[in-house]
């Protein structure tokens, strides 16, 4: 009789192993994370916790839920984030929290501020669902540098127009959509800059386009080329609204014989250039600069060649110089 009943037990166990592992492989999510919730310590108060912190265009509010055990729940708003920046963080963060379980998670590139804030709410919220005082975060400035008026008034043919222009790390790419009169929308993209210099940058820049309403706009400070490629891209877009763009010329080019010197801004201080033409073509270019040895100069072994033998400076930037 007790070898039945041992046989029984074993079935039986035998039985409860076999459709716990069912359940999981058929990604039952909630009784899966009922059961691996198990051993888990109480670490919350149920219930739902707001706080609130300074995004880039306005309060980001954080609504956190939770139950004695983990987060279930994220809700974001912050309806004065800039459209396509951090309107994009405030919509793709809170999958990242919940998988998370945690603030500490990456920023949505090109919208450090925004995702700073969230982060901030959240951790406070959290710190509030524990039964902890919040801490007040400081983010990166947030109002654009340029002063409150009206915006610039042009005379365009409406449409939306884009260009680009090369910044720290890539392409850099500005588009505009315009009324007869005004920029309506701007978005600035440029997913090869820093994540922390230039990267940093978008943000501001784009959101300075639409107060400024033209090219006029200062460059973000620590980020000198990546403002300045998103300047140039975007005078070249108003160029094309304002019907002034210069179409590129078929024709074969002709240059005065001669050695010409020109001078430019590099990362690390002014970029020196010499060139030297016959009439028809460039035969020599010289560089002189306090660039990166590894970086900056290694740039510039590549694309002499390449510009003497594309004879002009139509060629691509090379990445990460």
């Amino acid at each position: 009789m007790s070898q039945k009943n041992d046989k029984s037990k074993g079935y039986m166990a035998l039985g409860g192993l076999i459709v716990l592992t069912v359940v999981t492989l058929l990604g039952s999510d909630g009784i899966y994370k009922a059961l691996s919730s198990l051993g888990k310590p109480s670490i919350y108060t149920p219930g739902t916790y707001e706080y609130s912190a300074q995004g880039f265009g306005g309060d980001v509010t954080a609504s956190v839920t939770v139950s004695a055990k983990e987060i279930t729940a994220v809700t974001l708003t912050g309806d004065n984030e800039t459209e396509g920046i951090g309107a994009t963080a405030i919509e793709q963060l809170p999958e990242k929290i919940l998988a998370a379980q945690s603030e500490n998670v990456d920023s949505v590139s090109g919208a450090s501020i925004t995702s700073a804030a969230v982060k901030s709410a959240v951790g406070n919220a959290l710190r509030l669902a524990r039964g902890e005082q919040p801490v007040e975060e400081t983010t990166a400035a947030a109002a654009p540098t340029e002063p409150a008026g009206p915006a610039a008034e042009g005379n365009y043919t409406a449409g939306t127009y884009t260009a680009s222009a090369d910044g720290f790390g890539g392409k850099v790419t500005v588009t505009i959509t315009t009324s007869d009169t005004a920029i309506t929308d701007a978005k600035v993209e440029g997913p090869d800059e820093t994540p922390t210099v230039g990267g940093k940058a978008l943000e501001p820049l784009q959101a300075a386009i639409l107060a400024k309403g033209s090219a006029d706009i200062d460059a973000v400070t620590g980020a000198t080329i990546t403002s300045e490629a998103v300047k140039t891209a975007l005078a070249d877009a108003i160029a094309q609204a304002e019907g002034t763009a210069q179409a590129d010329s078929d024709g074969p080019l002709t240059f005065t014989a001669g050695t010409y010197t020109g001078t430019g801004s590099g990362y690390n201080g002014p970029v020196k250039a010499t060139v030297t033409f016959d009439a028809d073509k460039m035969t020599e270019i010289t560089i002189e600069s306090g660039e990166t040895e590894e970086v900056g100069t290694c740039a510039f072994d590549i694309m002499i060649p390449q510009m003497i033998e594309a004879n002009g400076t139509g060629v691509d930037a090379v990445s990460g110089a």
